[in-house]
This record gives structure tokens, sequence and C-alpha cells, in this order.
């Protein structure tokens, strides 16, 4: 099984949800796993600057995407969602992520993927990791200051951030909200 070709073994793992059956096929061999974690399963969403909501979908690439919102709505458990150097907009409610994923920005340096946050990211109950991201309010100069959260974590979810930024300026009240199990 070890000399199958990693290109097969993509394709036949594509049929696999990624959490935890890709996973468990990663540990037969090293080929097995060169292809369980395959740059083909990343979902790719596109920064503004990069004109991607004014793309057109049909003529996008295969697991790219306009919005974070747009790859949320497909991800499944375990998925990695990588969002390119840039600004993402996000409009109210803002996020909700109930399937465990990987968020990954900027590794180095979260400045420079900034998500302009309008709503709250909510984490129902599901174990993600998310990396390298600045959250901000939009810079709108508006009278109204709500008392909004960046990050609400609900029904027990852990959520393990590294090198992220939570910027809540413009916004009365906490950062985040975490509560267990009602």
């Amino acid at each position: 099984w070890a000399a199958f070709p990693v290109k097969c073994l993509v394709h036949i793992m594509d049929y696999l949800i990624p959490f935890p059956e890709r996973m468990a096929c990663s540990a037969v061999c090293h080929q097995w796993r060169a292809a369980a974690n395959d740059i083909f399963f990343v979902r790719h969403v596109l920064p503004v600057e990069m004109g991607a909501l004014a793309m057109d979908e049909k003529k996008m690439e295969h697991n790219h995407y306009r919005t974070i919102a747009d790859a949320l709505a497909v991800a499944l458990p375990g998925d990695t969602i990588e969002l390119g150097d840039g600004h993402y907009w996000v409009k109210e409610p803002g996020l909700k992520i109930n399937v465990p994923l990987r968020i990954v920005g900027d590794e180095k340096d979260p400045s420079h993927v900034t998500i302009e946050l309008s709503g709250t990211v909510v984490l129902d109950g599901a174990n993600s990791w998310m990396e390298g991201i600045s959250f901000r309010r939009p810079r709108i100069a508006s009278g109204e200051v709500k008392s909004q959260e960046i990050l609400r974590i609900i029904n027990g979810g852990r959520f393990d951030m590294f090198n992220c930024v939570l910027d809540n300026e413009g916004c009365g009240g906490n950062v985040a909200r975490l509560s267990g199990v009602s």
C-alpha cells in the first residue's frame, strides 16, 4: 500500500470525511499521510484585495471561496480554511462555527490577515484552532456604540488560538464571552 501513488490516494481520500476518517488513514504510512494532508483538501478564501467579492463563482478554482461564510457553509469536521493576506469583511450577525476546524492566516504576522467583523464569531461546541488572524471592528464613523463581543464560545467548545489579535475598539463590553454546557 505504501507504493500507491499520492495522486490516486488524494482522489480516494476526497470521498472521506476529514476527521476522523481521513486522519485515520494518515496513520498507515508516510505516503498516506502526505495524501491525507495534501493542499487539495485546504479550503482557500480570497481577500477583498484580490477582487473576491466581484469574482464569478463559476470561474473560481476548486476549494476557493469568495467569503469566509461560503467556506464555512461547506466545511466538514477537520477541514482547514486558509485565509490569504488581506482583508475580509464579515457583516452581522457574524460567523458561526459548529464543526471542528483549523482556520489559518499568516502564522508569523497576524496583521497581514484582518477580518473586519461587524458581528460576533460564535463557536458552538466545536473544538477548533485559529492562527495568525486579526479581528477588528470596521473603522466606520458612527455615533452608535454597541455592546458586542468579538468571540463567543458556547456549549463547551474548545478554541485554541495562536498569534491572533482581538481588537474590540469601537464596541462596548467584553472582547470574548465563554460559557459551558447549560
